[in-house]
């Protein structure tokens, strides 16, 4: 890099400079006549020859309120942060450090937002460590995922030169959402006027709530607020808000329900809305069934060897008109017959029932006034089992042959039964009978032979 003309004592650059490499020479020039020599000091001085720069390797960090760093396009040098929107003023997030070579007076001096900065939210502040500037963003005013959910900023690092050299880091800050929104109902209060004689499971109306923010925080659900009130028993409400009946309406009646609806953030938030439902009233009583079941579980169940002619329910009417009658479908073995009192029924059975060919029914009494269908009421009945049927094998006889060159102990067969019944009733147990040679697991139907048995011919 330095040179020494022999004749003149000139020294000159053999090569250029770099203040980066090289920031001082240490020559000793000795006269070729063989006089003293002499000690040279060259000092190089810097200049403003390099660019702030980001680093372009791949990074990826995850710190506390789910931030994450992540540069995905590193040829133009892009910074990905994830911040939670509940971010608190003054919390600090680190950035690449951007790096320049020059000396002291020319490298990173400062760093700025140079644009994308939407109502100053950010700012940045630097950190000098062992004679590095480090820099932080630092959340400067109150983040709202629902007013913007992303920030592009450019970051510059700028240099002592003059001018000035500067780098620029692209910045890509999304908000993430916390629970910060409760539900919002379409309305404040909701009004109905349904009929009375509306049958159980009609629906009423569809409740609905919206809630600005995502994901689990802003997805919606429904339910009555638990009140005093006895109206409750006679509606439900559905997690995705379908407003149903459960009970038979008095005409003339007004119901006030207290209808909540909640996120799915931790923890929840929620809102209430007034539903009112009035019953409109009519001249005649609306009519309605009211079923009383005179089985031993006072419930729509009964036993598959119940007595033929066995009264098992009583229907009545809530109102008493002549044009009005009462039928039964779905089920051949159970008969309505109207009692002396024209809105009483009793059910009986006038069959028979075989819970292996028919566990259940689905009942349903029909209530019509001339051609007209005036209510439906659908019932589940269930029927139980008894131990009316005995084991079957699967096969009537079976041939075992038995191995001699084989140890008794490893050579098994297996008998198998089966039994329609359900429960206790339909459990099997094997056993044999005045067998020294040979016995039976009494669960598995697994046959165990008991010692050698030759070449006989076994019949059990």
């Amino acid at each position: 890099i330095i040179k020494i003309d022999d004749k003149s004592g000139e020294i000159t650059l053999a090569s250029p400079l770099d203040f980066e490499k090289h920031k001082k020479f240490e020559i000793l020039a000795v006269p070729i006549d063989g006089g003293e020599g002499v000690q040279c000091t060259i000092e190089v001085e810097d200049v403003n020859d390099h660019v702030p720069t980001f680093p372009d390797e791949n990074i990826k960090v995850r710190l506390d309120f789910s931030i994450v760093y992540r540069y995905d396009l590193p040829q133009t040098l892009m910074f990905q942060l994830e911040i939670s929107e509940f971010a608190r003023i003054g919390a600090a997030y680190p950035l690449p450090r951007a790096e320049d070579p020059d000396g002291a007076n020319f490298t990173v001096q400062k760093y700025r937002i140079a644009q994308g900065n939407v109502n100053n939210v950010f700012k940045v502040s630097v950190r000098p460590v062992n004679g590095a500037l480090y820099v932080d963003l630092v959340v400067n005013g109150q983040l709202d995922r629902e007013y913007r959910d992303k920030y592009e900023l450019i970051v510059e690092a700028i240099d002592g030169g003059t001018p000035s050299k500067i780098g620029r880091l692209r910045v890509n800050i999304f908000i993430l959402d916390a629970n910060d929104n409760a539900p919002v109902f379409t309305k404040p209060r909701y009004s109905v006027d349904v009929p009375a004689n509306l049958t159980i499971g009609s629906q009423i109306l569809t409740l609905a709530a919206t809630d600005g923010d995502v994901g689990d925080n802003g997805k919606v659900s429904y339910r009555f607020q638990k009140t005093r009130f006895d109206s409750l028993p006679l509606f439900s409400l559905s997690s995705n808000g379908v407003l149903s009946t459960t009970g038979h309406l008095l005409p003339g009646t007004v119901h006030n329900l207290v209808a909540v609806a909640y996120d799915g953030g931790v923890p929840s938030l929620e809102t209430t809305a007034i539903v009112t439902i009035t019953v409109q009233g009519t001249s005649l009583t609306a009519p309605a069934v009211d079923i009383i079941w005179l089985t031993d579980t006072a419930t729509a169940h009964l036993l598959e060897n119940i007595t033929l002619g066995t009264i098992v329910a009583r229907l009545s009417l809530n109102e008493e008109q002549k044009d009005t009658i009462v039928t039964l479908v779905g089920c051949p073995s159970l008969c309505l017959r109207q009692s002396q009192s024209p809105s009483v029924y009793l059910l009986l059975a006038c069959g028979l029932f075989d819970r292996e060919s028919s566990p259940e029914y689905h009942l349903k009494f029909s209530l019509r006034r001339g051609k007209e269908l005036v209510l439906e009421h659908p019932v589940l009945l269930t029927i139980g089992d008894i131990n009316d049927n005995s084991p079957t094998w699967s096969h009537s006889h079976m041939h075992i042959t038995l191995n001699r060159s084989i140890a008794i102990s490893d050579q098994t067969s297996s008998l198998t039964a089966v039994d329609p019944d359900q429960g206790i009733n339909g459990r099997i147990r094997y056993s044999i009978l005045d067998s020294d040679i040979i016995s039976i697991d009494p669960d598995t139907g697994r046959l165990i032979p008991l010692k050698e048995v030759g070449l006989r011919l076994l019949t059990m």
